[in-house]
């Protein structure tokens, strides 16, 4: 999908905007608190129903307002308009669109493949295995249908069990949520499976690209969230008494995760804020190319303001990447000092943004 104009009303400091964007590189650029990250977060709620940088509804509402509205014109590969729209109030009420139907937000998700890459983007993922394991399972939910529903089934099945535990009640109903859980599991498991090999290896040419000197020593390994030497069931058996401790299941595709080491050790230990930041774009990057590869399907990338510890070497390395993927880029930046663009990006088009207002230059 190409995002080819978007209208954005009551979004944060933003006054009412309609941009046009090219099929290539879109560069925004502000100061910060002028509201170029809003604008980024603006086609999120598009992609996502949801910001990036906010779970409450209240904060994303231009002061003095009880609405705002995104919409946007998108056109397929195969040169198909679409109108998509979403609109959020103050009392939490959301409308979500496509060519003037009522869409769900699941719809709303799988048919606007959208990735971002924020500054918190890295500590989060640093942080933890879970949104790791997001990276992982945004490919999973758009190559396989029922990816989705097996995973928001699973959860609830999950929620049920570890509510046992903690009551800790007779073993007979644990192992009743138990069955479920494992038939649940071990289908997620084969849909990752079957597609974990390939991302991988699109994730490792990624850092090839973007690391040379680095990528043979880097590994990313796939880890399911039990030992590969037992099946589900026997590791939930095993790990029973230390969920009956703990309150909560220790075993299970819940517990997957993507390791990221450099030669055996954490990548966030040896490696500098820049090199981690090119691993973490390759990621995301290998993601997007992968989908691309696997379904036809082109996503949005979004950048917002990651480049502020890459020097000059590595940002022309990442310019050149980004050239390269032939999807559409929106990248914010302060301002153009080390990007030279012109010089390495054929398809750009530039933003400037001040107090809110945005022009094209």
């Amino acid at each position: 999908m190409i995002l080819t104009n978007v209208n954005i009303h009551h979004v944060r400091n933003l006054e009412a905007q309609q941009l046009e964007f090219t099929n290539g590189v879109n560069l925004i650029l502000g100061e910060n608190g002028s509201g170029k990250s809003s604008i980024l977060e603006s086609i999120h709620l598009l992609g996502y129903g949801r910001s990036f940088r906010s779970h409450h509804t209240r904060p994303l509402i231009k002061f003095g307002q009880t609405t705002l509205v995104v919409s946007a014109d998108i056109r397929s590969d195969q040169d198909d308009s679409y109108r998509f729209g979403y609109q959020k109030s103050s009392n939490g009420k959301t409308l979500v669109r496509l060519n003037q139907e009522d869409v769900t937000f699941l719809e709303m998700i799988r048919f606007f493949p959208i990735q971002i890459i924020h500054p918190e983007s890295f500590e989060q993922v640093y942080s933890g295995a879970a949104p790791r394991r997001k990276i992982l399972d945004w490919g999973m939910f758009h190559v396989e249908p029922s990816f989705g529903l097996l995973w928001a089934k699973y959860q609830k099945v999950l929620k049920q069990r570890n509510s046992a535990l903690k009551r800790t009640i007779i073993h007979a109903e644990i192992c009743c949520w138990d069955e479920m859980l494992i038939a649940l599991g071990n289908q997620i498991e084969l849909i990752r499976r079957k597609w974990v090999a390939s991302l991988l290896s699109e994730i490792a040419l990624a850092i090839e690209q973007l690391l040379p000197n680095l990528s043979s020593e880097i590994s990313i390994t796939y880890q399911a969230g039990w030992s590969e030497e037992e099946r589900l069931e026997e590791a939930l058996a095993r790990s029973l008494q230390r969920d009956l401790h703990l309150g909560a299941t220790q075993v299970g595709p819940h517990r997957a995760d993507l390791v990221m080491a450099y030669r055996e050790i954490s990548i966030e230990k040896v490696l500098s804020r820049g090199q981690q930041k090119l691993i973490m774009i390759a990621l995301f990057m290998a993601q997007a190319r992968w989908l691309k590869e696997n379904t036809g399907k082109k996503s949005v990338l979004l950048i917002d303001d990651v480049i502020s510890e890459l020097d000059n070497i590595n940002i022309a390395k990442l310019l050149a990447f980004l050239e390269a993927q032939q999807q559409q880029v929106l990248i914010t930046a302060v301002d153009e000092k080390g990007l030279n663009f012109a010089d390495k990006v054929g398809d750009l088009r530039r933003f400037s943004i001040e107090n809110g207002r945005v022009c094209r230059v």
